[in-house]
């Protein structure tokens, strides 16, 4: 999902403020890398970014999957959901195999036009013949054109196509036409891909139309309507979805060095991703909160010191709603319960988990986690499942901190259930003391988040 909204931003900075000015070349780059780049952007962690803002408290555990039985009445469609979830590599194996079978066909098409056409390979490419039509498109060093097209148009068509063979166009829309058999559920894939072909007719119509008269060219564009091939990944010069927008382009005077300053909107555009990438935790949230979800989200805020004017206010209500008592309120607001905590990076040393004493900080964390877990999974009330009709995988949150003394506090969890929430509370509710963690020699407390997918089968 991230790498389709970077891919969605990067394509609307591209229509909104690049794809009329004549900058080709620059253009091809920009669609090819921002496209590559994309599926690297949810990897990266820069730590200069990560150093620059507020400092996150919480260790994020290792996400815990609990299987659960569902009610006998589950839904065909709710059934189907399920499945998919469960066997979602297979689904996407079986769409690349489509997609290769169907890449492997029209290249199939492809080489049968060459067998049956007449090739000349004198020139610096080859131009196959093809009889009784007027087809004329490129692959590579391979021209195809229709026998029953002119030699006017011809002329016209091999100044065309040769551009597409010097600058190697063919290699752009094969990687694409590879990139969707591997993501072929990624809609702007093909978008993508359909904005380089339309670039590279720009292209080459620009260099044809500096060569001769551009009312010469618009002529052999409009004489007639063309037979057209529905490959993908050739560079098809006749395409009556493309003649408008191409002769709108060959009308546009060369663009101003100055606008070649819109490639910069890159820098903020990338900046917005990276600074998110570094910031983002996995957080399950729900447009419309309950009482009791609004309370829990104003107390992590309460933990992280975030709360506004009208956020606090809004708690005492809430405080008042729930528990009867705006002391207490009032007293919880006074106080951040997470700033004595410490940044699990600047540990010297983690909470050890009874059982894990005498190993190093990255063993005791580890071990920790395990031990964590096994208690969570062993605690966990999964009969909530069938007691409250609930279907696919759930996702829970919790939230927890070690204290000073090694004691559980502050347990927060969040789940599209309420009953989820308490049974995540009841799970963890009884960990044993620990150790606490250490910094410079003093025992310090430390907030752990705890992702739980509870997978109803």
């Amino acid at each position: 999902i991230q790498i389709i909204a970077y891919q969605f931003l990067f394509l609307l900075v591209y229509d909104l403020f690049l794809k009329r000015e004549t900058f080709y070349t620059w253009n091809r780059i920009y669609l090819l890398s921002t496209l590559v780049f994309s599926f690297f952007i949810p990897f990266l962690r820069i730590d200069a970014i990560q150093q620059s803002i507020p400092e996150t408290y919480y260790v994020q555990l290792p996400t815990l999957v609990i299987e659960g039985s569902a009610p006998e009445n589950v839904s065909v469609i709710t059934s189907i959901l399920i499945w998919l979830q469960a066997n979602m590599t297979t689904v996407w194996m079986v769409g690349v195999v489509v997609m290769l079978a169907l890449l492997t066909y029209k290249l199939h098409r492809v080489m049968r036009l060459k067998r049956h056409g007449e090739t000349d390979a004198t020139g610096p490419f080859s131009v196959i013949t093809l009889p009784g039509t007027n087809t004329a498109f490129t692959f590579f060093k391979w021209v195809f054109l229709g026998e029953n097209l002119s030699e006017e148009q011809k002329q016209h068509i091999l100044k065309h196509e040769e551009v597409h063979v010097r600058l190697k166009h063919s290699l752009d829309l094969m990687f694409f036409e590879i990139v969707r058999v591997l993501f072929w559920f990624n809609p702007l894939v093909y978008l993508y891909q359909k904005r380089m072909a339309l670039l590279q007719e720009f292209t080459a119509d620009a260099y044809v139309a500096s060569q001769e008269s551009k009312k010469a060219y618009y002529r052999q564009l409009l004489a007639q309507v063309f037979d057209t091939n529905t490959i993908s990944f050739v560079n098809t010069f006749f395409n009556h979805s493309l003649i408008k927008k191409r002769i709108i382009m060959l009308q546009k005077s060369r663009s101003k060095k100055i606008f070649g300053m819109k490639y910069l909107l890159l820098i903020p555009v990338v900046g917005i991703m990276l600074i998110y990438v570094a910031c983002t935790q996995e957080q399950p949230r729900s447009e419309n909160l309950s009482v009791e979800d609004r309370f829990a989200e104003l107390k992590v805020a309460i933990a992280n010191g975030e709360l506004t004017a009208d956020e606090k206010r809004e708690f005492s209500e809430l405080y008042l709603q729930i528990n009867g008592e705006k002391i207490h309120a009032e007293k919880q607001l006074g106080s951040n319960v997470g700033e004595d905590a410490v940044a699990f990076k600047q540990l010297s040393y983690p909470p050890i988990y009874p059982g894990c004493e005498g190993l190093s900080a990255s063993e005791a964390q580890t071990c920790f986690s395990q031990k964590l877990q096994q208690f969570v999974m062993k605690n966990f009330d999964t009969s909530i499942a069938k007691d409250m009709g609930l279907e696919g995988r759930q996702r829970i949150t919790v939230k927890f901190r070690i204290d000073a003394n090694g004691v559980l506090s502050d347990v927060e969890t969040r789940a599209p259930h309420p009953a989820l929430e308490k049974a995540a509370y009841m799970a963890v509710r009884e960990l044993p003391d620990m150790i606490p963690g250490q910094k410079d020699g003093k025992a310090v407390a430390v907030l752990y988040a705890l992702p739980i997918v509870f997978a109803i089968q």
